[in-house]
């Protein structure tokens, strides 16, 4: 580790997938390591969604073995992913459920269940949460969506921040008296894993601890482009006086789908065609759901390849000031061929594809722990910064493996 670099941990959303995060952290720094030891590796944690429930489940300071049951426990779960009841459901929804379509949570029980599960950090305001947790006093930095002035917004714990604007306008009038919104964490993460459409049925509503007249309402980060928040993170450092050969960013994801498209070159046999991205028609439904899927994915190459030049102008085939860590669900090519990755057989690889980001069952959260096995393994690849044509590695680590080596 080097302590003269400023380090930005950055978790990705991804519902349940977050667990895979706290499995990455486990095999960096132990099995059941206390949480403020991993957070003082770094001075910046940014996080959207299923992510930012790890980050705001470190500052409660449970140790790393916990978080990961926290994800494992099917009680746990269905308290964050509380199932809609029928009578409870917009009944144009219910109309529209049919289509697969529709809220399926309650907003507000996620809200109320996410303060019991984090019981202290839900009555510390986020400005706390530093000096709560000392050594190098690492701030955080969470992503969310502003319903109703619809655009990306952020909840820091850093008050004196210049990404605030209140804070720009007293640098351009000494004057001027500022009043940032202070938030608990569990109010935070309650707004940026609030992913609309699909899955929960109102906006996170709230009014900041120090603005009690006024509610305020949430989307998901990932609906403003921040579900990979990495380019967040480094947008804060930079604004606050860090220069780029001064800023590593360690980020962390929660699994993405990569296929290779059926009808452009179809390398496999006959009865492999789940190996491949199928040509889906156009049309309301299908329309519906790519948007909803495209909005809350938000494909993570974007994010990861904007930090990257930013750091590294000249493109090199990899760099320590920027790691990007998450498995990829892909076939690999060997021989001209599509194959499976080592450690899936076709029915676990078929099910991962089609697994949402709400995966609550004991079956799909079991399957998904055992992606992170095999990805830690290097069995299943890890997502590179930019891949060519046939989906190999260009600039990044195409291993988890490799990828470890320069973490610290």
């Amino acid at each position: 580790m080097d302590n003269q670099k400023y380090r930005i941990l950055s978790l990705d959303g991804g519902g349940s997938w977050a667990l895979l995060q706290v499995m990455a952290l486990q095999k960096m720094y132990g099995l059941n390591r206390h949480s403020y030891e991993v957070l003082n590796d770094f001075d910046l944690i940014v996080a959207n969604s299923g992510g930012s429930l790890v980050a705001a489940a470190m500052a409660e300071g449970k140790p790393l073995n916990d978080i990961l049951n926290m994800f494992m426990n099917e009680t746990d779960r269905l308290n964050v992913f509380y199932k809609l009841k029928v009578w409870e459901r917009d009944p144009v929804y219910s109309i529209l459920r049919f289509m697969g379509i529709g809220p399926k949570y309650s907003t507000k029980k996620k809200g109320e269940n996410l303060a019991k599960l984090l019981p202290q950090v839900s009555v510390i305001p986020m400005s706390q949460l530093p000096d709560r947790i000392g050594g190098r006093k690492p701030h955080f930095l969470i992503s969310t969506f502003d319903f109703d002035r619809q655009r990306a917004t952020f909840m820091r714990s850093d008050q004196t921040s210049k990404g605030i604007v209140g804070n720009i306008k007293k640098g351009q009038n000494p004057g001027y008296i500022t009043n940032p919104k202070e938030v608990y964490i569990t109010q935070a993460i309650h707004a940026a894993s609030n992913a609309p459409i699909n899955y929960f049925d109102l906006p996170a509503e709230f009014s900041y601890v120090n603005r009690p007249d006024v509610k305020h309402r949430y989307w998901d980060g990932a609906v403003g482009g921040y579900n990979n928040p990495a380019h967040a993170g480094l947008i804060e450092a930079l604004v606050n006086g860090k220069k780029p050969e001064e800023i590593e960013i360690r980020s962390i994801g929660t699994g993405s789908v990569y296929l290779p498209l059926s009808y452009t070159h179809f390398k496999g046999y006959p009865g492999e065609e789940y190996l491949f991205e199928p040509y889906q028609k156009p049309g309301p439904a299908t329309d519906i759901k790519k948007m909803v899927g495209s909005i809350l994915s938000d494909p993570p190459d974007a994010a990861n390849f904007i930090c990257y030049s930013i750091l590294n102008p000249t493109l090199p085939q990899n760099s320590n000031n920027y790691i990007r860590i998450s498995p990829l669900i892909q076939p690999v090519l060997v021989n001209n061929r599509w194959v499976l990755p080592t450690g899936l057989n076709s029915k676990m690889f078929e099910a991962l594809v089609k697994l949402d980001m709400d995966a609550i069952k004991e079956d799909e959260v079991e399957l998904i722990h055992k992606l992170g096995e095999l990805w830690l393994n290097d069995d299943v690849p890890n997502q590179p910064i930019r891949t060519d044509g046939d989906m190999s590695c260009v600039i990044g680590h195409g291993r988890f493996s490799k990828a470890a080596i320069n973490w610290f």
